[in-house]
């Protein structure tokens, strides 16, 4: 009510007013406190967001620029691994985030939060889980590189290379099988002369050790020169100048595979390993490293092998994540041994099928071993036959493929090179006949790359991204297992009250947000 004293209006309130008044500013001050509670949450969850998103734009430049990969550094100034560099680098970028800077004008900051710390409980180093980590980067990079159906193609390929492998078997041992076929022969032909002589009958007998003869002529023994060819240099065998290789070699002492690694603390999750995710990995192996330079002169592969690469260390870095050898003519060397042993295989499946060689191989085998009248050891020296033909048509194949040529998985009778009867302990190698749509040196790195563990193909290219990369300046303590590539933070808040008195000084949050480089 109101009342005139003196010309001038007077006012006054009862108790009840003044406590339906105090009620509704508490009211009015605990919606305000309560929606300004809300809005500091949305600011700790948005912050937290921020922060971690810096963190993970704090990567690796170098490991992106070269390999197009993410990850974060986790080494300290003295290179050991030091998760607390992480949380450091997320506390302060939060202190920074909230930091509220008037500029010298008059304002009220409704959201004053602060950021107690900010701890990472869970991390996951690329080289955990036998290289998973590093495999799963690797796909998310070429995820979109490689449609399905030329991915497919190539698998086909190597599924059918690797078939052909399992069907022939060792071929090596049908050689083995006709030698002693033919020491079996020599031994009845022995006996037989004994019998003959003990018989009255005076009958010329050849030696075990000489050649059979027909017609006056010696007859070749194929099975005689293999083995001589295996024992030659097989780089120079193969049409490979040693003198133009690479002599460049790597500590392999330090290694992943041999060393003790850094191990993160999230918990691992089973994936099926699905052949498009193979192929993909392999495909991003043969993209971002280097291989042994078919189809160049001598002279260009003297120049390439003089190059020093962003390594270093080794030339052929294909052949190393193959082979895993200190040198890279170690590794070549085991390579090409590979590849040789491939072509093997399948030139020994095709001689199965085609009647015509068959048909001289067996010929020659009756030359042999014929005079004993046992078909099991003619039979037995013809596969041997075969499989010696089979290893020389596969030595012009490997050279071929390091002049930059295509080779068919299985040959045509057309695309066949040599001679069983042209075969001899000197024989000048040729390089050998060639197709449009065939193989290619690549092709069998990827067909060698599928038989190799995928754990090892995971370490051996990480040891040479992390020689690679040692080599940039500001990275000489670069270590593969320090670099994550996921980490959970989690941040604490504080924050005071604004628009009430309470018992409490001041909230207290905390947000967990996880930060990867990869698809979950």
């Amino acid at each position: 009510m109101r009342e005139v004293r003196n010309n001038r209006i007077c006012g006054s309130t009862s108790i009840f007013f003044s406590l339906v008044l105090l009620l509704v500013s508490s009211l009015i001050f605990t919606l305000l406190e309560g929606a300004r509670v809300e809005g500091l949450k949305a600011c700790a969850r948005m912050n937290s967001d921020l922060v971690t998103e810096s963190v993970l734009a704090e990567y690796v430049k170098p490991l992106w620029e070269n390999y197009h990969l993410l990850a974060g550094n986790g080494g300290n100034e003295n290179g050991e691994w030091d998760v607390r560099r992480i949380s450091q680098s997320a506390k302060q970028i939060g202190e920074d985030n909230l930091e509220w800077q008037t500029d010298g004008k008059r304002g009220l900051w409704m959201y004053p939060l602060h950021i107690e710390n900010a701890e990472v409980t869970n991390y996951h180093l690329i080289t955990d889980d036998e290289g998973e980590g590093f495999y799963h980067l690797v796909i998310e990079s070429m995820k979109n590189s490689l449609p399905m159906d030329a991915a497919e193609a190539i698998y086909k390929k190597i599924k059918k290379m690797q078939k052909t492998e399992e069907d022939a078997g060792d071929v090596s041992l049908k050689v083995d099988e006709a030698k002693s076929c033919v020491e079996q022969a020599a031994k009845e032909e022995n006996a037989d002369t004994k019998e003959e002589r003990e018989g009255g009958e005076d009958v010329k007998a050849e030696l075990p050790d000489q050649p059979a003869e027909q017609d006056g002529n010696e007859i070749d023994n194929p099975l005689e020169y293999i083995g001589e060819w295996k024992s030659a240099a097989l780089l120079t065998l193969l049409g490979a100048d040693p003198s133009s290789l690479s002599a460049k070699k790597a500590d392999t002492g330090k290694a992943l595979e041999k060393r003790k690694k850094n191990t993160g603390n999230w918990e691992k999750v089973s994936q099926e390993d699905a052949w498009y995710e193979r192929i993909l990995f392999q495909e991003y192996l043969l993209k971002y490293f280097e291989a042994y330079p078919t189809g160049k002169t001598e002279t260009e592969r003297e120049v390439s092998a003089g190059q020093d690469t962003l390594s270093g260390s080794l030339e052929y870095e294909m052949e190393y994540l193959i082979v895993g050898k200190a040198s890279d003519k170690k590794n070549l060397e085991g390579v090409l041994e590979r590849i040789l042993l491939l072509r093997e295989a399948a030139n020994f499946i095709y001689l199965q099928t085609d009647e015509q060689k068959k048909s001289e191989a067996l010929t020659l085998a009756t030359l042999l071993v014929g005079a004993t009248g046992n078909g099991l050891l003619i039979k037995g020296v013809q596969q041997g036959i075969l499989a010696v033909w089979a290893f020389a048509e596969s030595v012009s194949d490997v050279r071929s493929l390091l002049a930059g040529e295509k080779i068919p998985i299985i040959k045509t009778s057309a695309e066949w090179s040599t001679d069983v009867g042209g075969l001899s302990k000197e024989s000048g190698f040729k390089e050998a006949k060639t197709c449009k749509n065939g193989l290619e040196y690549k092709d069998y790195l990827r067909v060698l790359m599928f038989l190799t563990g995928k754990t090892k193909l995971c370490y051996r290219a990480m040891d040479l991204i992390e020689r690679n990369l040692q080599a940039v300046d500001g990275y000489s303590d670069l270590r593969m297992d320090m670099l994550w590539d996921r980490c959970m933070i989690r941040y604490n808040y504080t924050a005071r009250p604004m628009f009430l008195s309470l018992e409490i000084e001041k909230y207290q949050w905390s947000i967990r947000k996880t930060g990867t480089y990869r698809e979950e």
